[in-house]
């Protein structure tokens, strides 16, 4: 019995590295993997590993945009709206060969900062 295809989901584990941040926005790229993280545990059985994934996802953040809808009586940002493109590929862990196409997703989601 030979490893998993990666072509037939017999994937079992990813790693998630962090993705690149071409943006001016600090820490984007943290928060994207923590939300990577949650919708892989969330949504599939794949072990997260470190190292020596069946499969890598590897991507960059190549824009974000903010738009500010709302502002209290000093100005500050009451509600945002922020979207976010990045470029992605998915690799197979042993060869480092892209597994589909690269691909581009830009996601928008409303922003309400924290106060205090």
């Amino acid at each position: 019995m030979g490893a998993p295809s990666r072509q037939d989901g017999g994937a079992r584990s990813i790693a998630l590295p962090i993705f690149d941040n071409r943006t001016l926005r600090r820490g984007l790229e943290a928060d994207l993997a923590r939300a990577l993280l949650a919708e892989v545990h969330a949504r599939t059985r794949l072990r997260v590993l470190d190292a020596g994934a069946d499969l890598v996802l590897e991507g960059t953040i190549v824009e974000c945009q903010e738009t500010v809808l709302a502002r209290d009586e000093r100005q500050a940002t009451r509600e945002s709206t922020v979207l976010v493109t990045v470029e992605w590929v998915l690799k197979d862990g042993r060869t480092g060969e892209p597994v589909g196409p690269r691909d581009r997703l830009t996601e928008r989601e409303a922003f309400v900062p924290g106060t205090g």
